[in-house]
């Protein structure tokens, strides 16, 4: 089964999408009447999408999504780096990135790159320029907690970048599903990334 953007899910073998189908339903995939919360996680994946792994100072992943910060401010933790760059507060401005400039450890502005500058340069905090990046261990075990599915020791995949085992999902006695969450940024990136992997590592010792 596939599913690409935006929301659409493609089955390849037909005797199996109604079973699918039901499947994605009970567990909250398919959604006919938005629900409250729903919006927020929505946005929380078009976020990742958009960023890798989700690094980005606090304003850039408020400016994605919006109100629902605090539900995504969850599955995120402090990096360990400051960023060199703001986004650009105007929301039909240039879309530059301004760079920042240091007065003091605490004291430093945010000034536009273009010349001439079309932005107003802005007061910041050290704490304004602290990347978060996705915590992915939280999110998997939300996840898992959410969709029933028992989680495994080792979650990330070496060889496939933002791509991570949730778990196992056991369906009725004998019968398991390996569970994993890929977070890329395009389609091309998805396929060409995971074909390989899939063709190598599918087999009978997962079910």
């Amino acid at each position: 089964m596939t599913i690409r953007p935006s929301n659409i899910a493609q089955c390849t073998r037909d005797d199996d999408s109604a079973l699918i189908e039901e499947w994605l339903v009970k567990r909250g995939f398919i959604v006919t009447n938005r629900q409250e919360g729903h919006e927020g996680t929505l946005r929380l994946w078009q976020a990742i999408e958009r960023i890798p792994g989700l690094a980005a100072v606090t304003q850039e992943c408020r400016s994605l999504v919006g109100d629902e910060y605090e539900l995504v401010e969850a599955f995120r933790r402090p990096k360990g780096k400051l960023a060199a760059g703001y986004p650009c507060p105007e929301p039909e401005g240039s879309g530059c990135v301004h760079a920042v400039v240091e007065h003091a450890p605490d004291d430093m502005v945010a000034v536009c790159r273009r010349t001439p500058r079309r932005c107003e340069a802005i007061p910041l905090r050290k704490r304004d320029i602290v990347v978060y990046e996705l915590n992915g261990s939280v999110l998997r075990a939300s996840i898992a907690s959410t969709l029933q599915i028992t989680q495994d020791e080792k979650a990330s995949l070496e060889r496939l970048p933002m791509t991570f085992r949730i778990g196992t999902y056991f369906a009725y006695a004998g019968f398991r599903v390996p569970c994993f969450m890929t977070c890329q940024s395009t389609q091309k990136n998805t396929i060409g990334r995971l074909r390989p992997w899939w063709r190598e590592t599918t087999s009978s010792s997962f079910c």
